[in-house]
């Protein structure tokens, strides 16, 4: 107020319009409307946001009224037609920039409410107000991007149309519009340069695509090229030779500045099971190599080494001789089956490196030799005789194996399974995760590694390991994890890590504290990789078993109810063949015998006072309200007791596995998911006192709200993650799923071809006798055999239209999430949803006993 007698408003203007902002940020639309309506009419009057701008007001409050009335989502329409006439009748002396601001806005705004109906007459006046924009300010990135954007949806939209001739005259715009937001962008573009790769590997095969893009490289900072590696990483063997080629430069000239980037990745395609990208990393690694020859040469080191300690000698036989039994006797492939076996057996003709090594080769090695030696009999003679004495030898081994690795091991000494790790000092290369452009200057080097690791529990036995970075002998756990693929986390955490951005640059998600725990994920192989390791977190399925045990209730006590009430059999088939109404009955009976208030108890033991139990409560809401709502975005499907973590000291939800995303689990031909995400009754009544109608709720909106404000950018992540080869594997799975079950839901293994059905038993492919489902595990491995990834692989190109349909229409599923169309029949037609309508829906169909009862059992639902 004083300041307001010394200096009056309208010789302070920019002062008041960025008070208006601010007001608007802290939640108060209607505040800073009226404040605005003040600085434009000079009266203290209400401004109906039907009222014409008075045609005295100055440039900027105009503008920022009609901005501030887009922001409020039913006074769009309002805010548009404003715009319509302000940018054909602009004021006297008004700026360029301004001016730019004013097109590019109008031209984002006709593009957002014309999203799902372009068409010839639309699609000019839209890049006729984003050429102006560009007129007036051509060194701004913001205009750029809105040029750059309006040119990739008419391209999308003529591409959904099949018409290429008219979509190829709008790509070199899209492409150079991108090129240009980037370079002049101030920091990192993520969402542009995704963009940007997409429309590059999509069409980087025409001569003018390609060149513009040579010459982007050249503008680009090398820093923004640091954030989308693992895209880059996924086409170093593509097939257009143009594009292969300059992504290859592009390494060439990232390695040069920053070397510590490429050489995780680079290790992990040498592993490749494709030769041709094999060629191509170790093309790669060789420029790599003539100024940085140790750092590839220590990062090769550490990468075997690792792998090596990840899936001991035991392990990759056991799981190889699994896999060679099915492709034998159940898929009857005999030539895949010795091609697996012919794997393993290199494995003992390199010779044992390590103690451990050794001592398998010992036990086991002259029955395998004798075996494999069997095989090539039957593969130069075809006697099925030499197989079945292989498999008697094989199946032998696997039993021996299969009894010493169920014996707990609870340590791992590096001395015995990898001396050249454990040997390894002052190493150049970073510590996995810790790289960044940020931190170029200040590398954590990777001093040693802990002696001794501490082996997890669980099915895959996963490693804790420890390194020490040479940052005062700082600490760095990761999870040490063989058998699955982590590159699609890897993939995930991207996009969590744009969400976190977005999160932080809202107000009021800012002063909630409201953001994702992410991690980092370090793949090394195919099947093995780092995650870092986020300490004091337990999964949902772990805090459940220790809570029940020390209190003696059954760990399935809610299952037991449900098979008492299934006609009284411990088969859970004969639940899943009852009809919805009777599954209803049964689980809602389930639930009336027991409370299902343990996550609540759990909350309260482990908080040292009633304070620090409000603190955990409140954030263990608002973590899992957004997690939900990105979940919900990303289509992340398999969310079981196993797959959810509660940190003990701070109440956040952190998830684990994002192999089912875009909706995957929803399509399975058995137990598909019905929920939007996982919002069963142990949750919510872990919840503050109102449940779901206090912090989760108002959460849910605030974050949904953003995810829609911020459209674009979720949509360039996801995009590129819909496009990249590695997402395309689960279109493939959907594509060859399907395994023949009997009518109790499990596997029936076929024992032809003479093998006796005791050896044909002793492999876990063949199914389970209990038809128990396991507390807190994936429906997955009971819905289809996966095929190798590497067989996959090589299939992308076969199926690559369809791929690229089913590409299309998830992106468009992805796209009326984002704008409310998602429970629309007909996205083109049907009225959108506000933010709070659509929250409601999703709560309603996550709480629904109706869906729930309808879930894979091992999935919990009764929890």
């Amino acid at each position: 107020a004083l300041h307001q007698l010394v200096i009056p408003k309208e010789e302070n203007l920019e002062v008041w319009v960025k008070f208006a902002d601010l007001v608007r940020k802290h939640q108060r639309p209607n505040r800073a409307m009226r404040q605005l309506g003040k600085l434009l009419t000079g009266k203290t009057a209400v401004m109906k946001v039907s009222d014409p701008i008075p045609a005295g007001g100055h440039p900027l409050v105009k503008f920022t009224y009609m901005k501030h009335l887009w922001y409020q989502r039913k006074y769009r329409k309002w805010a548009h037609d404003h715009m319509a006439k302000y940018v054909n009748n602009f004021d006297a002396g008004i700026s360029p920039k301004l001016k730019a601001k004013c097109y590019s806005r109008f031209a984002s705004w006709q593009l957002n409410l014309n999203y799902y109906n372009l068409n010839e007459q639309i699609i000019p006046k839209i890049i006729t107000n984003a050429r102006k924009a560009r007129e007036n300010n051509d060194q701004s990135h913001k205009v750029w991007h809105i040029w750059a954007i309006v040119h990739y949806r008419v391209v999308a939209h003529y591409e959904k149309r099949k018409e290429k001739t008219k979509m190829d005259k709008f790509l070199l715009p899209a492409v150079t519009g991108f090129i240009r937001s980037i370079a002049l962008s101030p920091e990192e573009n993520l969402q542009d340069t995704l963009r940007l790769l997409t429309l590059f590997f999509k069409y980087g095969g025409k001569p003018k695509i390609t060149q513009a893009m040579d010459d982007g490289i050249d503008i680009i900072n090398l820093d923004n090229w640091l954030s989308v590696m693992p895209q880059l990483m996924a086409r170093i063997s593509t097939q257009r030779e143009s594009v292969r080629n300059l992504i290859h430069k592009l390494l060439h000239k990232v390695g040069q500045k920053h070397p510590q980037s490429l050489i995780y990745p680079l290790t992990v395609a040498l592993k490749s099971d494709i030769p041709v990208r094999v060629e191509a990393a170790k093309s790669i690694l060789e420029n790599l190599r003539s100024h940085s020859f140790k750092l590839i040469d220590q990062a090769i080191l550490v990468s075997q080494e690792l792998i090596r300690v990840a899936i001991l000698w035991k392990e990759r036989w056991l799981k190889g001789l699994e896999d060679a039994s099915r492709h034998y006797y159940k898929e009857k492939n005999a030539e895949r089956t010795l091609s697996t076996l012919e794997a393993l057996n290199s494995m003992l003709e390199k010779g044992p490196q390590t103690a451990h090594e050794k001592a398998f080769a010992k036990a086991f090695g002259r029955d395998l030799t004798k075996a494999w030696e069997c095989c090539r009999e039957y593969k130069r003679t075809g006697k099925l005789s030499c197989m079945n004495l292989a498999w008697d030898l094989y199946s032998h081994v696997f039993r021996t194996i299969k009894r010493q690795l169920q014996t707990d091991f609870d340590h791992m000494h590096l001395q015995t399974v990898s001396p050249m790790l454990l040997a390894v000092k002052n190493l150049d290369i970073s510590v996995p995760g810790t790289y960044s452009a940020s931190t170029s200057e200040k590398v954590v080097q990777i001093k040693d590694l802990a002696p001794v690791l501490k082996v997890i529990p669980s099915k895959q036995k996963p490693r804790k390991l420890v390194i020490h970075g040479g940052d005062k002998d700082r600490n760095y756990p990761f999870l040490l994890k063989g058998h699955e693929d982590l590159r699609l986390d890897e993939r995930v955490m991207q996009l969590f890590g744009l969400v976190n951005r977005l999160l932080q640059a809202e107000y009021i998600t800012r002063q909630n504290h409201i953001k994702i725990t992410t991690y980092a994920v370090i793949p090394l192989s195919p099947d093995t990789g780092l995650i870092e390791w986020v300490s004091g977190c337990d999964t949902l399925h772990e805090l459940m078993k220790s809570y029940r045990k020390q209190r003696n209730i059954a760990i399935d006590a809610e299952l037991t109810h449900m098979q008492r009430a299934s006609f009284g059999s411990t088969n859970n088939a004969y639940y899943y063949k009852m009809s919805t109404i009777q599954k209803l009955e049964v689980f809602q009976y389930a639930l009336s015998k027991t409370k299902g208030d343990d996550l609540e108890r759990i909350l309260w033991l482990n908080s040292k006072s009633s304070e620090q139990w409000i603190d955990k409560r409140m954030v263990y809401t608002r973590s899992l309200a957004t997690m939900s709502m990105v979940g919900y975005i990303l289509g992340l499907g398999d969310r079981h007791p196993n797959n959810l973590m509660l940190n003990r000291n701070t109440g956040m939800v952190i998830h684990i596995d994002f192999g089912d995303c875009f909706e995957v689990a929803m399509h399975r031909e058995r137990f598909s998911e019905k929920v939007p995400f996982r919002l069963t009754r142990l949750l919510i009544n872990a919840m503050e006192v109102s449940g779901i109608e206090g912090n989760f709720r108002s959460t849910s909106n605030t974050v949904m709200n953003l995810l829609r404000n911020n459209k674009e950018s979720i949509l360039a992540v996801l995009e590129a993650f819909v496009y990249d080869p590695l997402a395309q594997l689960g279109w493939l799975l959907q594509r060859n799923g399907g395994t023949d079950k009997d009518d109790d839901g499990l596997e029936t293994p076929d024992g032809g071809q003479s093998m006796s059905a005791k050896i044909v038993s002793e492999f876990s492919w063949s199914g389970t006798a209990s038809g128990i489902d396991s507390i807190g595990t994936s429906a997955n491995s009971f819905v289809r055999d996966i095929p190798s990834r590497s067989a996959l692989e090589n299939s992308v190109r076969e199926y690559g239209i369809d791929i690229n349909q089913k590409a299309l229409e998830v992106i468009d599923r992805i796209s009326a999430k984002l704008t409310g169309r998602d429970f629309a029949s007909n996205t083109r037609t049907h009225k959108q949803l506000d933010v709070t309508e659509q929250v409601d829906k999703l709560i309603s169909q996550a709480t629904d006993h109706e869906n729930l009862c309808a879930a894979y059992l091992g999935w919990c639902p009764y929890w």
